[in-house]
Order: C-alpha cells, then sequence, then structure tokens
C-alpha cells in the first residue's frame, strides 16, 4: 500500500521472531542460553534466535595514539543475511567486537534513513566518535563503513576476529587489522 502505515519496498525488515538454528564454522562467545554441541565437530550450535550471515567480509584498519582518546578504528566491509535473517534499524541494536572486545554498540532507532537504501549514524558513543553507514544493495547484500575517532581502544591485535551483530543475525571474520605491527 501507499498509506503511512506501509514501509518503503526498500525497508529493512523486522526480525523474525522464532529461535533459529545456525550451522557455520565459527561459534560467538557464549553470554549464557546457547547450547553447544560437543559431539560434533564444534562447528555447530544452537542459539536463541542467533542466526549466522550467509557472507561476511570485512576490512579493519586502527591508527593508535600514546595520548587519551586519540585512537581511530576504521571498518569497511560487506554482509549478506543468512536464510530467514532479517534485520531492522529501527528495533536491532548494532554491536562490533573485535577478539569479544565490545568496540561500539549503537542502540536500535539511531540510524536515520539517507535516501533510498541507505542508514546512517553520526554521533558520540562514550565519549567515542562514530560515523557508520549501512547500504542495502539492490540484489539484497549489506554494504557498511564504520568509523570512531577520538577513542580509548583496548588492546587489539594484528590478527584478530571481528564481530558484527544486528539484533539476532552477526557475522564473525577472522581479520588482519592494518596499523598494528607483527609482534
Amino acid at each position: 500500500g501507499t498509506g503511512p502505515a506501509s514501509a518503503p519496498s526498500n525497508a529493512v525488515m523486522p526480525a523474525a521472531p522464532a529461535p533459529l538454528t545456525v550451522v557455520g564454522d565459527v561459534e560467538p562467545e557464549d553470554e549464557g542460553g546457547h547450547d553447544y554441541d560437543d559431539e560434533d565437530e564444534g562447528d555447530e550450535w544452537v542459539g536463541d534466535g542467533y542466526l549466522a550471515f550467509e557472507e561476511f567480509k570485512a576490512r579493519v584498519s586502527v591508527k593508535l595514539s600514546h595520548k587519551d582518546k586519540r585512537d581511530r578504528l576504521t571498518v569497511v566491509g560487506k554482509f549478506e543475511l543468512g536464510e530467514n535473517g532479517e534485520i531492522d534499524l529501527n528495533y536491532d541494536e548494532l554491536i562490533l567486537r573485535v577478539d569479544g572486545h565490545t568496540i561500539v554498540v549503537i542502540q536500535a532507532g539511531s540510524f536515520k534513513p539517507s535516501g533510498k537504501r541507505n542508514y546512517r549514524f553520526r554521533g558520540t558513543i562514550d565519549g567515542d566518535r562514530v560515523k557508520m553507514k549501512i547500504t542495502k544493495k539492490r540484489n539484497g547484500k549489506f554494504v557498511f563503513s564504520l568509523s570512531i575517532t577520538r577513542a580509548d581502544l583496548p588492546d587489539l591485535y594484528r590478527e584478530s576476529d571481528l564481530t558484527l551483530q544486528i539484533g539476532d543475525d552477526y557475522g564473525t571474520e577472522d581479520v588482519k587489522i592494518r596499523g598494528i605491527k607483527k609482534h
């Protein structure tokens, strides 16, 4: 319909309420409520409503400073939702983690539409300046960019696990963080 209650055809749809089974080669942190099946090869888990992205790729770079609140983190990437995966930035919070450290949490409803398929966030979270853009491509895949400045980042390793979670959908990838020297 065209009435005010209908969502535009390019809107990010609401998340599915039913718990979903996740099958993949990654395991998110156990924050309780997950039943792990150790009898398999350790690569399957059943989460309470969590669903892995079909595809997730990201590039990460940092600029670390010895001064307080001067670190910078940049992430660019793409993802494709898994089967039955749905996100709605009006109701789903976004969390970025590196090696289990929560780097940023953007609360549900904080993204603003920008154009037909773009969603943007600009603001200050815990003193860090955060900018993020998520674009839904015509093929249903998403691209994103995230920049955090004036931050105090935790100790990071050149080779790290990066997790992007939006509501109950997530992707994890092993990344080499540019800007960190080999140890």
